[in-house]
Protein backbone atom coordinates (compact mmCIF):
# COMPACT_ATOMS: atom_id res chain seq x y z
CA UNK A 1 0.00 0.00 0.00
CA UNK A 2 1.37 3.53 -0.98
CA UNK A 3 0.93 6.45 1.02
CA UNK A 4 -2.43 8.27 1.07
CA UNK A 5 -3.81 11.42 1.78
CA UNK A 6 -6.85 13.77 2.77
CA UNK A 7 -8.56 16.55 4.18
CA UNK A 8 -9.79 15.61 7.86
CA UNK A 9 -11.57 18.89 7.98
CA UNK A 10 -14.59 20.36 6.26
CA UNK A 11 -14.19 21.80 3.25
CA UNK A 12 -14.66 25.51 3.46
CA UNK A 13 -13.22 28.47 5.05
CA UNK A 14 -11.63 28.19 8.20
CA UNK A 15 -9.20 29.13 10.72
CA UNK A 16 -7.97 25.84 10.51
CA UNK A 17 -7.67 23.02 8.07
CA UNK A 18 -5.93 19.75 8.57
CA UNK A 19 -4.71 17.33 6.47
CA UNK A 20 -3.22 13.63 7.60
CA UNK A 21 -1.08 11.57 5.57
CA UNK A 22 -0.12 7.72 6.01
CA UNK A 23 1.83 5.39 4.14
CA UNK A 24 5.38 3.46 4.56
CA UNK A 25 7.84 6.01 3.91
CA UNK A 26 6.16 9.29 4.59
CA UNK A 27 7.84 10.33 7.15
CA UNK A 28 10.92 10.61 4.48
CA UNK A 29 9.31 13.08 2.27
CA UNK A 30 9.09 15.51 5.47
CA UNK A 31 12.26 16.78 4.64
CA UNK A 32 11.30 17.82 1.39
CA UNK A 33 8.34 20.16 2.83
CA UNK A 34 9.79 21.78 6.06
CA UNK A 35 12.03 24.50 6.32
CA UNK A 36 14.26 22.27 9.07
CA UNK A 37 13.69 18.68 10.35
CA UNK A 38 11.69 17.19 12.92
CA UNK A 39 13.28 14.64 14.96
CA UNK A 40 10.72 13.06 17.67
CA UNK A 41 7.43 11.87 17.12
CA UNK A 42 4.34 13.03 19.01
CA UNK A 43 5.83 16.20 19.49
CA UNK A 44 3.85 19.38 18.35
CA UNK A 45 6.38 21.25 15.87
CA UNK A 46 5.78 24.77 14.33
CA UNK A 47 7.49 24.99 11.12
CA UNK A 48 7.33 26.32 7.40
CA UNK A 49 5.87 24.29 4.62
CA UNK A 50 7.71 24.87 1.59
CA UNK A 51 7.50 23.36 -1.93
CA UNK A 52 9.93 23.36 -4.73
CA UNK A 53 12.00 26.95 -2.71
CA UNK A 54 8.57 29.17 -2.37
CA UNK A 55 6.80 29.76 0.86
CA UNK A 56 2.93 27.69 1.08
CA UNK A 57 2.37 28.46 4.58
CA UNK A 58 3.32 28.43 8.41
CA UNK A 59 1.50 25.34 9.72
CA UNK A 60 2.17 23.11 12.67
CA UNK A 61 2.94 19.08 12.34
CA UNK A 62 3.31 16.28 14.00
CA UNK A 63 4.14 12.87 13.35
CA UNK A 64 3.80 8.99 14.35
CA UNK A 65 6.35 6.28 13.57
CA UNK A 66 4.73 2.65 12.88
CA UNK A 67 3.29 1.15 14.63
CA UNK A 68 2.12 3.45 17.32
CA UNK A 69 -0.07 5.26 14.93
CA UNK A 70 -4.30 5.00 14.23
CA UNK A 71 -3.26 3.56 11.20
CA UNK A 72 -0.03 1.62 12.56
CA UNK A 73 1.85 2.97 9.63
CA UNK A 74 4.66 5.91 9.72
CA UNK A 75 1.74 8.90 9.78
CA UNK A 76 1.82 12.98 9.86
CA UNK A 77 -0.56 15.13 10.41
CA UNK A 78 -0.59 18.98 9.08
CA UNK A 79 -2.46 22.04 10.67
CA UNK A 80 -2.63 25.02 8.15
CA UNK A 81 -4.58 28.09 8.02
CA UNK A 82 -8.05 27.58 5.91
CA UNK A 83 -8.13 29.22 3.14
CA UNK A 84 -9.31 27.58 -0.09
CA UNK A 85 -6.15 28.46 -1.81
CA UNK A 86 -3.84 27.22 0.95
CA UNK A 87 -5.69 24.32 1.18
CA UNK A 88 -5.87 23.41 -2.57
CA UNK A 89 -1.94 24.09 -2.21
CA UNK A 90 -1.09 21.72 0.08
CA UNK A 91 -3.05 19.44 -2.15
CA UNK A 92 -0.47 19.79 -5.03
CA UNK A 93 2.33 19.63 -2.62
CA UNK A 94 1.42 16.22 -1.05
CA UNK A 95 0.69 14.81 -4.92
CA UNK A 96 4.29 16.06 -6.11
CA UNK A 97 5.36 14.09 -3.54
CA UNK A 98 4.05 11.05 -5.04
CA UNK A 99 1.51 10.60 -2.37
CA UNK A 100 -2.69 9.69 -3.77
CA UNK A 101 -5.87 11.13 -2.20
CA UNK A 102 -7.44 8.57 0.20
CA UNK A 103 -10.87 7.01 -0.62
CA UNK A 104 -13.67 7.01 2.08
CA UNK A 105 -13.20 5.05 5.17
CA UNK A 106 -9.22 4.02 4.17
CA UNK A 107 -7.59 5.67 7.39
CA UNK A 108 -9.60 3.23 9.47
CA UNK A 109 -9.84 0.38 6.82
CA UNK A 110 -5.60 0.47 7.10
CA UNK A 111 -5.94 0.28 10.67
CA UNK A 112 -8.01 -2.01 10.70
CA UNK A 113 -6.39 -4.23 8.40
CA UNK A 114 -2.89 -3.42 10.48
CA UNK A 115 -4.96 -4.90 13.65
CA UNK A 116 -5.00 -1.23 15.56
CA UNK A 117 -9.17 -1.91 15.40
CA UNK A 118 -11.52 -4.17 14.95
CA UNK A 119 -14.40 -3.90 12.11
CA UNK A 120 -17.03 -3.18 15.19
CA UNK A 121 -14.94 -0.10 16.30
CA UNK A 122 -13.86 1.06 13.08
CA UNK A 123 -17.92 1.20 12.34
CA UNK A 124 -18.93 2.37 15.91
CA UNK A 125 -15.78 5.01 14.44
CA UNK A 126 -18.14 6.19 11.56
CA UNK A 127 -21.37 5.78 13.28
CA UNK A 128 -19.44 7.97 15.87
CA UNK A 129 -18.63 11.15 13.53
CA UNK A 130 -22.48 11.08 12.15
CA UNK A 131 -23.92 10.53 15.52
CA UNK A 132 -26.98 13.38 16.49
CA UNK A 133 -27.37 13.96 19.86
CA UNK A 134 -25.60 13.56 23.45
CA UNK A 135 -27.05 10.10 24.29
CA UNK A 136 -26.18 8.63 20.72
CA UNK A 137 -22.63 9.32 20.62
CA UNK A 138 -22.38 8.26 24.53
CA UNK A 139 -24.12 4.59 23.33
CA UNK A 140 -21.75 4.27 20.48
CA UNK A 141 -18.63 5.25 22.52
CA UNK A 142 -19.29 2.23 24.57
CA UNK A 143 -18.02 0.01 22.23
CA UNK A 144 -14.24 1.89 22.46
CA UNK A 145 -13.75 0.88 26.12
CA UNK A 146 -12.72 -2.78 24.82
CA UNK A 147 -15.29 -4.63 26.54
CA UNK A 148 -17.31 -5.70 23.38
CA UNK A 149 -13.91 -7.43 21.60
CA UNK A 150 -12.59 -8.52 24.91
CA UNK A 151 -16.24 -10.56 25.68
CA UNK A 152 -16.39 -11.73 21.79
CA UNK A 153 -12.70 -13.19 22.22
CA UNK A 154 -13.71 -14.85 25.62
CA UNK A 155 -16.70 -16.63 24.20
CA UNK A 156 -14.55 -17.36 20.78
CA UNK A 157 -11.89 -19.37 23.53
CA UNK A 158 -15.05 -21.16 25.01
CA UNK A 159 -16.20 -22.35 21.73
CA UNK A 160 -12.87 -23.63 20.83
CA UNK A 161 -12.70 -25.42 24.03
CA UNK A 162 -15.81 -27.39 23.04
CA UNK A 163 -14.47 -27.58 19.46
CA UNK A 164 -11.28 -29.64 21.52
CA UNK A 165 -13.12 -31.44 23.61
CA UNK A 166 -15.64 -33.22 20.26
CA UNK A 167 -12.86 -33.36 17.79
CA UNK A 168 -10.70 -34.81 20.20
CA UNK A 169 -13.34 -37.51 21.08
CA UNK A 170 -13.53 -38.06 17.57
CA UNK A 171 -10.37 -38.95 17.32
CA UNK A 172 -10.08 -41.60 19.46
CA UNK A 173 -13.39 -43.15 18.35
CA UNK A 174 -12.33 -46.53 17.92
CA UNK A 175 -10.92 -46.78 21.14
CA UNK A 176 -12.78 -48.14 23.83
CA UNK A 177 -14.23 -44.89 25.64
CA UNK A 178 -17.74 -44.37 26.92
CA UNK A 179 -19.17 -41.47 24.91
CA UNK A 180 -21.99 -41.34 26.88
CA UNK A 181 -20.44 -40.34 29.69
CA UNK A 182 -18.22 -38.04 27.89
CA UNK A 183 -21.93 -36.07 26.45
CA UNK A 184 -22.92 -36.20 30.73
CA UNK A 185 -19.67 -33.87 31.00
CA UNK A 186 -19.95 -31.78 28.43
CA UNK A 187 -23.39 -31.04 27.60
CA UNK A 188 -23.54 -28.55 30.70
CA UNK A 189 -20.79 -26.73 29.08
CA UNK A 190 -22.69 -26.51 26.08
CA UNK A 191 -26.02 -25.19 27.66
CA UNK A 192 -23.55 -22.51 30.14
CA UNK A 193 -22.17 -21.33 26.98
CA UNK A 194 -25.88 -20.79 25.13
CA UNK A 195 -26.84 -18.95 28.30
CA UNK A 196 -24.19 -16.57 28.29
CA UNK A 197 -24.32 -16.04 24.25
CA UNK A 198 -27.62 -15.23 24.83
CA UNK A 199 -27.41 -12.58 27.66
CA UNK A 200 -24.52 -11.25 26.08
CA UNK A 201 -26.74 -9.95 22.86
CA UNK A 202 -29.44 -9.40 24.92
CA UNK A 203 -26.90 -6.41 25.91
CA UNK A 204 -26.91 -4.91 22.38
CA UNK A 205 -28.65 -1.78 20.76
CA UNK A 206 -29.08 -1.71 17.30
CA UNK A 207 -28.17 1.85 15.69
CA UNK A 208 -30.61 1.50 12.97
CA UNK A 209 -33.19 0.78 15.35
CA UNK A 210 -32.68 2.73 18.45
CA UNK A 211 -31.33 6.24 16.49
CA UNK A 212 -31.98 7.72 13.24
CA UNK A 213 -32.11 11.34 11.58
CA UNK A 214 -35.17 13.15 13.25
CA UNK A 215 -37.91 15.28 11.45
CA UNK A 216 -39.87 18.13 12.86
CA UNK A 217 -42.72 18.98 10.41
CA UNK A 218 -44.00 22.70 10.71
CA UNK A 219 -47.78 22.48 8.84
CA UNK A 220 -51.05 24.96 9.42
CA UNK A 221 -53.17 26.98 7.31
CA UNK A 222 -51.48 28.71 3.96
CA UNK A 223 -49.79 32.31 4.89
CA UNK A 224 -49.59 32.38 8.66
CA UNK A 225 -45.84 32.50 8.67
CA UNK A 226 -44.74 28.60 8.27
CA UNK A 227 -41.80 29.90 5.76
CA UNK A 228 -40.87 32.70 7.92
CA UNK A 229 -40.41 30.91 10.75
CA UNK A 230 -38.31 28.19 9.26
CA UNK A 231 -36.38 30.80 7.83
CA UNK A 232 -36.40 32.74 11.31
CA UNK A 233 -35.27 29.31 12.55
CA UNK A 234 -32.57 28.48 10.22
CA UNK A 235 -30.86 32.21 10.24
CA UNK A 236 -31.24 32.89 6.94
CA UNK A 237 -33.82 33.02 3.60
CA UNK A 238 -34.23 28.88 2.95
CA UNK A 239 -37.67 29.28 1.91
CA UNK A 240 -39.71 31.39 -0.29
CA UNK A 241 -41.97 34.27 1.63
CA UNK A 242 -44.93 35.69 0.59
CA UNK A 243 -48.48 37.19 1.35
CA UNK A 244 -50.23 35.28 -1.50
CA UNK A 245 -51.38 32.11 0.12
CA UNK A 246 -50.23 28.85 -1.10
CA UNK A 247 -46.81 30.12 -2.14
CA UNK A 248 -45.00 26.51 -0.69
CA UNK A 249 -45.73 24.40 -3.25
CA UNK A 250 -43.42 21.51 -2.26
CA UNK A 251 -41.90 20.90 1.26
CA UNK A 252 -38.28 22.29 1.63
CA UNK A 253 -36.05 20.64 4.33
CA UNK A 254 -32.99 21.68 6.08
CA UNK A 255 -30.69 20.41 8.92
CA UNK A 256 -31.21 22.09 11.94
CA UNK A 257 -29.19 21.63 15.56
CA UNK A 258 -30.76 23.02 18.79
CA UNK A 259 -29.80 21.83 22.29
CA UNK A 260 -26.73 19.29 21.08
CA UNK A 261 -29.47 17.41 18.59
CA UNK A 262 -29.18 17.49 14.72
CA UNK A 263 -32.38 16.73 12.84
CA UNK A 264 -33.77 17.98 9.70
CA UNK A 265 -36.56 20.99 9.99
CA UNK A 266 -39.03 20.45 7.44
CA UNK A 267 -41.56 23.66 6.17
CA UNK A 268 -44.45 22.02 4.19
CA UNK A 269 -47.42 23.55 2.01
CA UNK A 270 -50.26 25.33 3.64
CA UNK A 271 -52.95 22.96 4.48
CA UNK A 272 -56.32 23.18 3.12
CA UNK A 273 -58.71 22.78 0.03
CA UNK A 274 -57.83 23.54 -3.28
CA UNK A 275 -58.71 23.33 -6.64
CA UNK A 276 -54.71 23.64 -7.66
CA UNK A 277 -52.97 20.47 -9.10
CA UNK A 278 -49.65 21.60 -7.85
CA UNK A 279 -50.61 23.07 -4.58
CA UNK A 280 -52.57 19.89 -3.67
CA UNK A 281 -49.52 18.20 -4.75
CA UNK A 282 -47.02 19.77 -2.10
CA UNK A 283 -50.56 19.12 0.68
CA UNK A 284 -49.95 15.54 -0.46
CA UNK A 285 -46.39 15.64 0.15
CA UNK A 286 -46.89 17.32 3.50
CA UNK A 287 -49.45 14.77 4.78
CA UNK A 288 -46.43 12.23 4.21
CA UNK A 289 -44.28 14.04 5.96
CA UNK A 290 -46.45 14.12 8.48
CA UNK A 291 -46.16 10.15 8.30
CA UNK A 292 -42.64 10.23 8.84
CA UNK A 293 -42.24 12.95 11.52
CA UNK A 294 -40.95 12.76 14.82
CA UNK A 295 -42.26 15.95 16.24
CA UNK A 296 -44.73 18.37 14.43
CA UNK A 297 -44.87 22.12 15.28
CA UNK A 298 -48.66 23.26 14.39
CA UNK A 299 -48.59 26.92 12.92
CA UNK A 300 -52.17 29.41 13.09
CA UNK A 301 -52.18 32.65 14.07
CA UNK A 302 -55.41 34.77 15.24
CA UNK A 303 -57.30 34.47 11.66
CA UNK A 304 -56.86 30.93 11.80
CA UNK A 305 -57.10 29.91 15.07
CA UNK A 306 -60.30 27.99 14.38
CA UNK A 307 -59.23 25.24 12.46
CA UNK A 308 -56.43 24.54 15.32
CA UNK A 309 -58.51 21.29 16.47
CA UNK A 310 -58.99 19.85 12.45
CA UNK A 311 -55.43 20.44 12.02
CA UNK A 312 -54.42 18.58 15.63
CA UNK A 313 -56.68 16.11 14.66
CA UNK A 314 -54.94 15.56 11.26
CA UNK A 315 -51.85 15.62 12.58
CA UNK A 316 -52.63 13.00 15.14
CA UNK A 317 -54.03 10.13 12.74
CA UNK A 318 -51.06 10.29 11.03
CA UNK A 319 -49.32 8.84 14.26
CA UNK A 320 -47.84 11.82 15.73
CA UNK A 321 -47.59 12.04 19.47
CA UNK A 322 -44.77 14.59 19.79
CA UNK A 323 -46.79 17.83 19.03
CA UNK A 324 -46.28 22.05 19.62
CA UNK A 325 -48.98 24.67 18.90
CA UNK A 326 -47.54 28.14 18.63
CA UNK A 327 -49.26 31.04 16.95
CA UNK A 328 -47.49 33.62 14.74
CA UNK A 329 -48.14 37.48 14.65
CA UNK A 330 -48.16 37.52 18.20
CA UNK A 331 -47.29 41.15 17.28
CA UNK A 332 -50.65 41.75 15.65
CA UNK A 333 -52.19 39.95 18.17
CA UNK A 334 -52.43 37.92 20.83
CA UNK A 335 -55.84 35.65 21.83
CA UNK A 336 -56.63 35.03 24.99
CA UNK A 337 -56.21 30.94 26.50
CA UNK A 338 -54.77 30.13 23.53
CA UNK A 339 -53.55 26.58 24.28
CA UNK A 340 -49.82 26.67 22.74
CA UNK A 341 -47.17 29.65 22.92
CA UNK A 342 -47.61 33.08 21.25
CA UNK A 343 -44.41 33.78 19.06
CA UNK A 344 -43.78 36.40 16.16
CA UNK A 345 -41.34 35.51 13.02
CA UNK A 346 -41.36 39.69 12.46
CA UNK A 347 -39.90 40.41 15.97
CA UNK A 348 -38.24 37.23 17.14
CA UNK A 349 -40.62 36.84 19.65
CA UNK A 350 -40.07 33.56 22.26
CA UNK A 351 -37.89 32.39 19.45
CA UNK A 352 -35.05 30.65 21.87
CA UNK A 353 -38.25 28.92 23.40
CA UNK A 354 -39.26 27.66 20.49
CA UNK A 355 -35.80 26.30 19.56
CA UNK A 356 -35.79 24.80 23.01
CA UNK A 357 -38.90 22.87 22.14
CA UNK A 358 -37.67 21.75 18.51
CA UNK A 359 -35.22 19.84 21.02
CA UNK A 360 -37.89 18.43 23.24
CA UNK A 361 -39.96 17.12 20.60
CA UNK A 362 -37.08 15.03 19.20
CA UNK A 363 -34.70 14.22 21.91
CA UNK A 364 -33.93 11.00 22.27
CA UNK A 365 -33.99 8.39 25.98
CA UNK A 366 -30.42 6.85 27.20
CA UNK A 367 -30.22 3.43 26.23
CA UNK A 368 -31.70 0.65 28.43
CA UNK A 369 -29.34 -0.32 31.61
CA UNK A 370 -29.49 -3.67 30.43
CA UNK A 371 -27.98 -2.34 27.04
CA UNK A 372 -24.34 -2.60 26.88
CA UNK A 373 -23.24 -1.77 23.79
CA UNK A 374 -24.45 -0.18 20.07
CA UNK A 375 -23.14 -1.89 16.97
CA UNK A 376 -25.02 -2.57 13.93
CA UNK A 377 -27.88 -4.14 12.96
CA UNK A 378 -25.48 -6.79 10.64
CA UNK A 379 -23.86 -8.18 14.28
CA UNK A 380 -27.83 -9.21 15.05
CA UNK A 381 -27.56 -11.36 11.98
CA UNK A 382 -24.19 -13.08 12.93
CA UNK A 383 -25.15 -13.48 16.28
CA UNK A 384 -28.81 -14.89 15.66
CA UNK A 385 -26.70 -17.64 13.30
CA UNK A 386 -24.00 -18.11 16.14
CA UNK A 387 -26.74 -18.56 18.53
CA UNK A 388 -28.89 -21.16 15.97
CA UNK A 389 -25.92 -23.11 15.50
CA UNK A 390 -25.36 -23.78 18.95
CA UNK A 391 -28.77 -24.96 19.61
CA UNK A 392 -28.17 -27.44 16.84
CA UNK A 393 -25.38 -29.01 18.27
CA UNK A 394 -27.53 -29.24 21.52
CA UNK A 395 -30.12 -31.06 19.67
CA UNK A 396 -27.84 -33.22 18.28
CA UNK A 397 -26.47 -34.16 21.49
CA UNK A 398 -29.76 -34.74 23.25
CA UNK A 399 -31.56 -36.62 20.57
CA UNK A 400 -29.06 -38.59 18.68
CA UNK A 401 -26.48 -39.13 21.93
CA UNK A 402 -22.82 -38.63 21.07
CA UNK A 403 -21.65 -40.78 19.17
CA UNK A 404 -23.96 -40.66 16.44
CA UNK A 405 -23.74 -36.38 16.54
CA UNK A 406 -19.84 -35.73 17.16
CA UNK A 407 -19.70 -35.27 13.44
CA UNK A 408 -22.58 -32.93 13.14
CA UNK A 409 -21.38 -31.02 16.42
CA UNK A 410 -17.93 -30.11 15.48
CA UNK A 411 -19.14 -28.44 12.16
CA UNK A 412 -22.22 -26.35 13.91
CA UNK A 413 -19.12 -25.10 16.85
CA UNK A 414 -17.08 -24.41 13.72
CA UNK A 415 -19.87 -22.09 12.22
CA UNK A 416 -20.60 -20.49 15.64
CA UNK A 417 -16.96 -19.45 15.72
CA UNK A 418 -16.95 -18.32 12.22
CA UNK A 419 -20.07 -15.95 13.20
CA UNK A 420 -18.58 -14.43 15.80
CA UNK A 421 -14.93 -13.96 13.81
CA UNK A 422 -16.86 -12.08 11.36
CA UNK A 423 -18.88 -9.33 13.82
CA UNK A 424 -15.35 -8.54 14.79
CA UNK A 425 -14.21 -8.93 10.82
CA UNK A 426 -12.01 -11.48 10.77
CA UNK A 427 -12.22 -14.17 7.82
CA UNK A 428 -14.16 -11.33 5.89
CA UNK A 429 -13.15 -10.64 1.91
CA UNK A 430 -12.34 -7.81 0.41
CA UNK A 431 -15.35 -6.76 -1.68
CA UNK A 432 -17.47 -7.32 1.46
CA UNK A 433 -15.02 -5.03 3.60
CA UNK A 434 -14.80 -2.45 0.94
CA UNK A 435 -18.58 -2.54 0.96
CA UNK A 436 -18.44 -1.48 4.52
CA UNK A 437 -15.64 1.03 4.35
CA UNK A 438 -17.06 2.87 1.22
CA UNK A 439 -19.72 4.49 3.63
CA UNK A 440 -17.06 6.05 5.85
CA UNK A 441 -15.96 9.90 5.52
CA UNK A 442 -12.82 11.00 3.89
CA UNK A 443 -10.16 11.26 5.99
CA UNK A 444 -11.17 9.25 8.65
Amino acid sequence: MGTIFALATPVGQSPICVFRVTGPGCLTSLCEILDSDVDKARLFYKRSLVWQGSFVDTIGLVFFESPSSFTGEDSFEVYAHGSLPIMSKIVSVFEGCGFTEAGPGEFSLRAFKNNKISLVEAESINDLIRSGSSNEAAAISSVFSGRFESQINTLSERIDSLRVLVEGAIDFSDEDEDFESHLSSVLPKFGLLLDDLVAFFGGFAFREEVFSRKKVVIVGPPNVGKSSIFNRLLGFERSIVSDTPGTTRDFIASGFMSEGFSFDLIDTAGLRVTKDDIESSGISFAKKELKEADGVVIVVDYKTLGELDDLRETVVSCGVENIHVVLNKSDLKKPKNFPGHYISALTGENFFKLRNTLADLVSDQPLDKNQSFMVRKRCSFLFESCIEHLKNAINKLENDGFSEAADIVAEDLRLCRSSLDEVVGKKLPDDVLGDIFSTFCIGK
